[in-house]
């Protein structure tokens, strides 16, 4: 596989996991993680746990909603 070709799937999972943890979708965070789990490295899969805690939470949460907006939103579409 070229770098171009996995540069864009990388980008195309992260852009994935990211949407997902904005719109607070817990059941689509867990099924990603699932999906995408097998073979991972425990730290990826560690990450995806905390974005799926913090997406159950950012509801409730108003520190929890700002720290999805400023940690897991685009900077240009932030400003």
């Amino acid at each position: 596989m070229d770098n171009e070709k996995v540069f864009n799937e990388v980008s195309g999972l992260v852009n994935e996991m990211l949407e997902l943890v904005r719109n607070y979708d817990v059941a689509g965070l867990e099924k990603f993680k699932a999906d995408h789990s097998q073979g991972n490295h425990p730290e990826c899969i560690h990450m995806l746990d905390s974005m799926i805690e913090l997406a159950k939470i950012a509801p409730e949460n108003e520190e929890a909603r700002e720290f999805i907006k400023n940690e897991y939103t685009p900077k240009t579409a932030r400003d």
